[in-house]
């Protein structure tokens, strides 16, 4: 074989190599971090994607009531000087492990100012929530709620 084979042939499989390098990496960056509040615990952060936690980190969060309706805020800070242009939504659950009204997972359009700390609120849908979970994501720039 001569050498030009053999660095046509090592070029093309490195090109591959790095394509999949590539799809699997653009696959990662838009897995959604989440931090779990419920009553009288402590919130619970999964990190799926530490770039973006390094970015704007979930920190903290709590339950509160608004009647018999379970509610919840969860503190996101940036830690960027530029304006961040995220997703978020809520996910509740009640007693049992079942999700309620799927029609409120609608992924929706967060702004996060340079440097900013903010307050993300969420409500139950109804009465029977006893945990809720906050997922945060970069923007896809498609988006199947409200923004």
């Amino acid at each position: 074989m001569t050498d030009t084979f053999l660095a046509r042939q090592l070029t093309q499989r490195l090109a591959l190599l790095a394509g999949a390098l590539l799809l699997l990496s653009g696959c990662a960056t838009n897995a959604a971090n989440s931090i779990e509040v419920s009553p009288g615990g402590t919130a619970q952060v999964t990190i799926k994607n530490s770039g973006l936690q390094s970015e704007c980190e979930l920190r903290d969060g709590a339950v509160l009531y608004e009647g018999d309706i379970m509610a919840a805020w969860v503190l996101v800070q940036s830690h960027v000087d530029e304006k961040q242009t995220l997703e978020g939504r809520w996910t509740w659950m009640d007693r049992d492990g079942f999700q309620l009204d799927d029609g409120t997972r609608a992924w929706k359009t967060v702004f996060v100012n340079a440097l900013e700390e903010q307050k993300i609120m969420g409500r139950s849908p109804n009465a029977k929530a006893v945990r809720g979970t906050y997922e945060l994501r970069y923007h896809s720039g498609v988006t199947d709620g409200d923004e």
